[in-house]
């Protein structure tokens, strides 16, 4: 009796960049301008609070210390631990997400069965990368797709994938005009639909509301204000649509946690965007 069989498997990963951090104090990691790449970060040592438009999540190492971050997310994260924070990101550029169909994940922590083995695949994922020897890394790679295998079976598939045309015009209008005063009413109005419908689209999709959503995008700015230059917060709240330094300030530290001062202050000894 003769046989054949042939099965195929396309590839979803097209880059893999992995980044092994330790800190021995608190330090902040902002993706202001949106997340290059998908993300999956396994804390090793410490804590994490991340917080992003419509999304606040605390991870904790000593619990499962793994999250997701989709492509594209604008994210803060404030990492703290004593006598050390350690953790290690999987920057990863693929073509779809899942391993057959095109599926997407939003912001989420993951709990695996065995978090130990996940842990023992990163670390040798990072020294088989760290090693620098090129076998060593496609090693790495074969890894990762085991570590990830182990993964998958855990990650929540985003409900509503689909993001409506009249949310992302909205969205695009917002990012154009976010400082200047404009009504919920006239955003509506900007893209064709009545406010209710878009307020029940934007927490369908996003979680959250056009307003939030609105002064998300204007701490987003505020806070590259911080981080590039000396102007006072005043200036800043004026430039970003915020009628006063005292209404920044709170909503500054609803969205990232912290004052504009406490951020300026922590982006100048300890930042990075991971």
């Amino acid at each position: 009796m003769e046989s054949r069989q042939t099965w195929e498997k396309q590839l979803c990963m097209s880059g893999l960049r992995v980044t092994h951090a330790c800190y021995e104090r608190e330090h902040h990691c902002d993706a202001g301008d949106g997340a290059d790449s998908a993300r999956l970060v396994l804390a090793l040592h410490g804590c994490a609070d991340i917080r992003a438009p419509g999304v606040q999540l605390h991870v904790d190492s000593t619990v499962s210390g793994l999250f997701y971050i989709p492509e594209g997310s604008q994210y803060h994260i404030i990492w703290t631990g004593a006598p050390q924070i350690e953790y290690i990101i999987f920057g990863i550029r693929a073509r779809q997400d899942d391993t057959e169909n095109l599926v997407r994940y939003g912001m989420q922590s993951i709990c695996p069965d065995n978090m130990d083995a996940i842990r023992a695949y990163a670390r040798k994922i990072a020294s088989l990368f760290a090693s620098g020897d090129p076998v060593c890394r496609v090693r790495a790679i074969g890894e990762y797709y085991r570590m990830y295998a182990e993964i998958l079976p855990h990650l929540i598939p985003e409900q509503n994938a689909h993001i409506p045309p009249a949310v992302t015009a909205a969205r695009a209008f917002i990012e154009a005009h976010y400082a200047e005063e404009f009504s919920m009413d006239t955003l509506a109005a900007a893209v064709c639909i009545s406010e209710s419908r878009l307020f029940h689209l934007f927490r369908q999709t996003l979680g959250t509301t056009p307003v939030r959503y609105r002064t998300s995008v204007r701490v987003r700015h505020a806070a590259a204000e911080l981080r590039g230059g000396d102007r006072p917060t005043e200036e800043i709240a004026h430039l970003c649509g915020f009628h006063s330094a005292a209404y920044l300030r709170e909503c500054f530290r609803r969205e990232l946690g912290l004052t504009p001062g406490e951020y300026r202050a922590m982006n100048g000894r300890s930042h990075s965007n991971g």
